[in-house]
């Protein structure tokens, strides 16, 4: 719930997508017994276009050479490997 805190913390006051109008989230168990949050942020300024998405959003790999250490978890952990379902997926 520490997290949980700290984020809602930056998004409301530290305004980190700009002013909120209303924050609801819920937090869930997996089947092995991980929590994971559902969060829906409603911003007072809404997101109008792809200029504003690009503001707010940004999703790169590290630099291997800046920060060696960032690629590697990066790559590690939050890459989606092929799997059945996606293999399938694409078949179609």
């Amino acid at each position: 719930m520490i997290k949980v805190a700290s984020l809602i913390d930056d998004i409301r006051m530290k305004k980190i997508f700009g002013d909120v109008a209303a924050i609801v989230y819920r937090i869930e168990w997996q089947a092995r017994g991980l929590p994971h949050m559902h969060m829906l942020v409603i911003l007072a300024t809404h997101v109008n276009s792809v200029e504003d998405v690009d503001s707010i959003v940004c999703a790169e790999i590290p630099d291997p050479d800046a920060n060696p250490m960032l690629h590697e978890l990066v790559k590690q952990f939050h890459i989606h490997k092929p799997c059945d379902t996606c293999v399938s997926f694409r078949k179609k």
